[in-house]
């Protein structure tokens, strides 16, 4: 053995002490590595760690794998894996099969699922490969998972899913969960069956399945869903108008529900759409009949109330909210008797509710001949009345139509209508007694011509009296069976009224001796000089009337120490105006919309001259608007009244004429 020299020798003490050094390095490195390697097996929380050698003796077994396998460290370490698991659990074959796949890939992965006496373990593993640093195979390592309640909560959830899809499978309209990028996320049945394919799985946009656009919806006609929702934050409905396969217009309706994330943004929409044609065409018909019903209810002319069986009101007329003074609005949903409030004219009791009477018999029932139907607002209305039940098509009783009209006017002619009969008893009874008496004088005395001439006057004042009289009747009569004839002229309408009025005078001198027995009274005439140049197109015999009755009216409605009577005409516009104005008794603002009408009259009782049969004003009312005119009034209680009447102008004569000579007085 060559020696070495002292220097050689230093030299390789060195060395070894370097490597000495090395050696303690390294096995300090791996005595850490050995420990974070213990510490990571050891401390797994929830995966099972045990490793092999190469003859698959077990070498390292962690505290998951003691709970997950049931065997201890102590009892498993130092024996191969088919010691310690048995052949049901761990089959040889399988075991060769994975260590083949582990030499040949490294590693294998499998599930095992253990029955329990309580149910189920489902393990999820990974048998790896061990290798030296020179990468020789020196063992293996089972990394093992118990996945029970991920792969139940799976299951928990897929059924879920399966139900969910099922459930909206069987909804009938389309059904998607739409993306905020307008992809499907999720369909029914109904979408695949209209769109042909999967939209989920051929990642189409909802515009493309439900429109067959190639850009999102929008306009009037196509809102789009996913924007409104959106932007609102909130589930909308809107309405878009399609055509089907035919090429007719269908109506479809789309409701759409919001799906939040946790920040409470819109990630989704559930958006469902329904074909509502149909609807829409019922509900047009409904529309349209509610608004026939409508139209019929305002047209007709009696006052119609509909209750439902609980007796409130359901529907009222435009002329029933008139008489009741109730709108409609007030009155819908109020009882009956509430609005329809009817007591017994004579005792002012309340009379008993129709509608209770109507639904338990069924029948068809009417009011008595004096109700009285007391409004809001106090007014009373004598009104006739018939109550029906609603049936439905099952012909089940569901309401009560009440249809009623005011018969106050219609009690007020005929009381007029008997008040007229009476006074044609009266008036026609009148002449006929000195008529009569001074007749039977002269047949029994045989009187000079002296003495009789004051008796024959007296018949023949008589007998004129009855001929005016049955004139005015033979003339309502003309003009209730329009039978009346007019002989109209084209003339000079200063002509014309000045020859009226001058023939007027004899008739008002008359008739206040007559009436008042005296001559004192007061009669003016003003014709305005703008008359000269009209030209009017009338019946001047029907127009004399009109002023005769107009100033026997002032006559007989004016005491003794107001007889004043100012008439005038002028020209008001296209019309020719004519005024007859008195100082007399006036006529009370109630009366003045009825005395124009037929029978209708306004007694004083004051004079010992009967005042007619109350047609002066009714004749000259029918005779003004046949001249295509309007006559009017305006009168107050004790201070008199204004008669005016108009008559059209037919044309305007420029070439004006000195007129006739006439005096005020």
């Amino acid at each position: 053995m060559d020696k070495l020299s002292n220097s050689e020798l230093q030299k390789r003490i060195l060395e070894l002490e370097k490597e000495l050094e090395f050696l303690r390095d390294s096995k300090e490195k791996l005595t850490k590595k050995a420990m974070l390697l213990d510490n990571i097996v050891n401390r797994a929380s929830n995966v099972a760690i045990a490793t092999t050698d190469s003859n698959l003796r077990i070498t390292s077994y962690n505290p998951v794998a003691e709970k997950l396998f049931g065997y201890t460290a102590q009892e498993v370490l130092g024996k191969t894996v088919m010691e310690v698991h048995l052949k049901e659990n761990v089959s040889p074959k399988r075991l060769q099969k994975a260590i083949e796949l582990v030499k040949k890939t490294g590693e294998y992965n499998y599930f095992i699922t253990q029955k329990l006496q309580n149910g189920k373990k489902m393990l999820s593993s990974r048998v790896s490969d061990v290798l030296s640093p020179a990468g020789k195979l020196v063992g293996y390592a089972l990394f093992s998972q118990d996945i029970t309640k991920r792969v139940l909560a799976e299951e928990a959830q897929e059924q879920a899913l399966t139900f969910i899809q099922a459930v909206i499978d069987g909804l009938s309209e389309n059904l998607m969960v739409i993306n905020r990028d307008y992809t499907i996320a999720l369909t029914n049945r109904a979408v695949h069956k209209m769109a042909g394919k999967d939209p989920v799985s051929t990642h189409s946009k909802c515009y493309q399945i439900s429109h067959n656009l190639e850009s999102p919806c929008s306009g009037k006609e196509h809102p789009c869903p996913l924007r409104q929702v959106a932007l609102k934050k909130a589930p909308i409905t809107v309405e878009h108008n399609h055509r089907n396969a035919k090429g007719d217009k269908i109506v479809i309706e789309m409701v759409a529900t919001p799906i939040y994330d946790a920040h409470g943004e819109v990630v989704q929409i559930i958006e469902s759409a329904r074909d509502i044609t149909e609807r829409k065409r019922m509900e047009k018909a409904l529309r349209e009949s509610e608004e026939n019903l409508r139209i019929t209810l305002n047209s007709i002319g009696d006052a119609v109330i509909a209750t439902d069986i609980r007796g409130n009101i359901t529907r009222i007329n435009p002329i029933a909210e008139n008489l009741t003074q109730w709108t409609r609005k007030d009155a819908i949903g109020k009882p009956l008797q509430e609005v329809f409030h009817i007591v017994n004219e004579h005792t002012q009791q309340s009379v008993v509710n129709p509608v209770e009477k109507i639904l338990k018999s069924g029948l068809i029932v009417g009011l008595s001949n004096h109700t009285t139907l007391i409004s809001k607002m106090g007014n009373e209305y004598h009104i006739e009345d018939s109550g029906a039940p609603i049936w439905d098509q099952q012909k089940k009783i569901i309401g009560v139509v009440l249809v009623f009209r005011d018969v106050t006017e219609s009690r007020k002619l005929e009381q007029a209508k008997t008040n007229f009969l009476n006074a044609i008893s009266h008036e026609l009874r009148t002449p006929l007694t000195p008529i009569l008496g001074y007749t039977e004088l002269l047949i029994e005395m045989d009187l000079p011509f002296e003495e009789r001439k004051p008796m024959l006057q007296e018949i023949v004042k008589s007998a004129q009296r009855e001929r005016v009289l049955v004139d005015e009747l033979l003339a309502v009569a003309r003009l209730e069976t329009g039978q009346e004839r007019y002989s109209f002229v084209e003339i000079d309408a200063d002509d014309l009224f000045r020859d009226v009025f001058y023939h007027s005078r004899i008739l008002i001198k008359q008739t206040i001796k007559e009436r008042h027995h005296t001559e004192n009274f007061y009669y003016t005439v003003h014709i305005s000089n703008d008359i000269k140049s009209i030209i009017v197109k009338v019946d001047p015999d029907r127009i004399q009337q009109i002023v005769g009755n107009l100033l026997t009216n002032a006559i007989n409605y004016s005491p003794e120490n107001r007889l004043w009577i100012q008439c005038s005409v002028k020209v008001q516009g296209d019309r020719v105006a004519v005024s007859v104005r008195d100082l007399g008794y006036g006529i009370p603002k109630s009366e003045q919309d009825h005395i124009f009408k037929s029978f209708y009259q306004v007694r004083c009782g004051i004079g010992d001259v009967s005042d007619g049969i109350g047609q002066g004003l009714t004749l000259a009312k029918c005779y003004v608007e046949a001249h295509g005119g309007v006559i009017t009034v305006e009168s107050e209680l004790d201070r008199g009244s204004t008669f005016t009447f108009t008559l059209p102008i037919l044309s305007r004569n420029l070439e004006n004429r000195d007129p006739k000579g006439f005096k005020n007085t």
